[in-house]
């Protein structure tokens, strides 16, 4: 495993694990990367880099097969999505609130109705 041989890159850069594992076609680890990639954006404002990192994510997400750990990875990363969205975007822009609707869905469907 990448990690383990290179503990220091995947704290460093977890987009380039998440890329690899992607280019490998292991997605759920590269999901958990490309997650990582994006919370370590967040704090340096990079909401493109951001964006762009859970986008890819969420894409991945999409060929894994829909179990309730699936579902709660996807609410993670448009939980951490939306405000990237709105911060670059604005409050109005459609697909920031396209992500908060498919958020109170999942949050529905996962049983979590907490408002």
């Amino acid at each position: 495993m990448l990690a383990e041989h290179f503990p220091e890159t995947a704290a460093a850069q977890p987009e380039l694990l998440a890329h690899h594992y992607t280019e490998a076609g292991e997605h759920g680890i590269a999901v958990a990367y490309w997650q990582r990639a994006g919370q370590r954006a967040l704090p340096h404002s990079a909401n493109q880099e951001l964006i762009a990192h859970l986008r890819r994510g969420l894409t991945l997400l999409t060929r894994l097969p829909a179990t309730p750990t699936r579902l709660q990875q996807k609410l993670d990363l448009l939980v951490a999505l939306g405000p990237a969205l709105i911060a670059t975007k604005g409050y109005g822009d459609p697909e920031a609130e396209g992500v908060y609707a498919r958020v109170r869905e999942l949050c529905e469907h996962l049983g979590d109705t907490r408002s």
